[in-house]
């Protein structure tokens, strides 16, 4: 729907407090008839944004015209480089790599742009199942230990519940080693769904997950032409691709995409490590992309295009507790747009079967090792600084190849202390056990 310029700053500027988007899009919906998703559209690509306690405030953009930008054309596509264009950007672009943990291969990211398999008839818990097309993000099937959860339910059926209804996004809470990160793989290598996992701790930025304009060559001062354009898109509030035009090298560079904006656009699976460890501004594309259904998209504001999602493409993250160095409370707003589920360590005779299967100790000794575990667990964080996962009770387990088991155990929790005065609380944990 057509607006003229004057009609959408009324709904920008109305009173004389900033307006938040929702309050606007509500004002485009009820009073011009518009479609909500494409009354998103209209104010994300007209206004200047600021993000405040999970909230999007609007201030009408003086240097747009809005009668450039339709609903479903917000800017050019990469896919309508001509092709000596296309030949110079693959002859001299350096990509980036991701390494996926499920083989031992490394993936030039432009060789992994294949969307999700089409869905089978088969089903595992509350998911269908993809066809089996090879796809290099698909996680190779590891062996998972289902706990219960509640009422019978156990946590790979109400993960999978969780993550098949698309209204909300999936947050995983827990400790370290309480296998968050391992379901998510095992699901989805039972469904055949291309999953990426992205640390969101240090080095993370916005940038890296949802895309920017590389230089198409290593040519001579386009590091400080792309410097000028991203000043000139800070003091001016334009999208850099058009600063870049107003520099006239914009054909100098291309845009490329993210992982977060590919999972989003390929239907992939992106989960979200430590998610809570991530600045503001990082989280930013997550909110729009967990907006309800009819309206839910993404903004790639360098280039004033507006995506919508691929329909198998999800969004899980874990949470740390706040005890852990580097987090922060989450964010309200994005809390409230997603399923919580809480992961805990397995029970007792669960995780003494996971320690006999796999380390070269006993059932009995496995009791043992599990014992102290479970004893240095109740005593974190208050009377110690570390807890114990089950992947230091393996290595317990190998330790015992080459000494006794109180000496493991001695070496796996004694050694490398960050606090002496640690010492003395897990002695007494050692010897209260052997």
């Amino acid at each position: 729907m057509k607006m003229t310029e004057d009609e959408l700053r009324q709904v920008v500027e109305k009173g004389d407090e900033k307006r938040t988007l929702d309050e606007a899009i509500s004002d485009l919906v009820g009073q011009y008839g518009m479609d909500r998703g494409d009354a998103r559209v209209k104010l994300l690509t007209c206004t200047q944004q600021e993000f405040r306690d999970g909230d999007t405030y609007l201030e009408f953009d003086e240097n747009v015209d809005i009668e450039e930008f339709t609903v479903d054309a917000q800017g050019p596509d990469v896919g309508q480089q001509n092709e000596s264009q296309q030949s110079e950007f693959e002859q001299s672009y350096q990509p980036e790599t991701v390494e996926w943990e499920g083989s031992s291969e490394t993936f030039d990211e432009r060789d992994v742009d294949e969307e999700s398999a089409p869905l089978t008839e088969d089903e595992f818990y509350h998911l269908p199942v993809r066809e089996d097309t090879g796809h290099p993000f698909v996680p190779e099937n590891r062996e998972y230990l289902y706990s219960e959860r509640a009422e019978g339910v156990t946590d790979v059926e109400e993960f999978t519940y969780a993550v098949a209804n698309n209204d909300f996004g999936t947050l995983l809470t827990g400790e370290p080693g309480t296998g968050k990160g391992h379901m998510v793989k095992h699901v989805a290598a039972k469904t055949n769904t291309p999953l990426i996992r992205v640390n969101m701790g240090v080095g993370i930025t916005k940038k890296k997950l949802v895309g920017g304009f590389v230089p198409r060559s290593n040519g001579e001062g386009l590091d400080d032409q792309m410097r000028k354009a991203e000043q000139m898109s800070d003091e001016h509030g334009i999208p850099v691709g058009k600063a870049l035009e107003t520099l006239n090298v914009r054909e100098k560079f291309v845009w490329k995409d993210g992982w977060f904006t590919k999972a989003f656009k390929k239907g992939w699976w992106i989960l979200l490590d430590e998610i809570n460890a991530a600045d503001a501004e990082t989280l930013m594309p997550f909110f729009g992309a967990l907006e309800d259904k009819e309206s839910r998209s993404l903004e790639l504001m360098e280039r004033s295009q507006t995506i919508r999602p691929h329909p198998g493409f999800r969004l899980i993250a874990t949470k740390n507790p706040l005890h852990h160095s580097g987090t922060k409370p989450m964010n309200h707003a994005l809390l409230d747009r997603m399923f919580v589920m809480e992961k805990t360590y397995l029970d007792a005779s669960s995780e003494t079967d996971l320690i006999k299967s796999s380390t070269p100790l006993g059932k009995e000794d496995a009791a043992k090792v599990v014992d102290l575990a479970q004893s240095i667990r109740a005593a974190y964080p208050e009377q110690v600084s570390r807890t114990i996962t089950p992947r230091g009770l393996k290595r317990i387990g190998e330790w015992s190849e080459l000494y006794s088991l109180e000496q493991a155990a001695r070496k796996e929790l004694l050694e490398g202390l960050d606090y002496d005065d640690e010492r003395d609380a897990l002695e007494r944990h050692l010897e209260s056990t052997f």
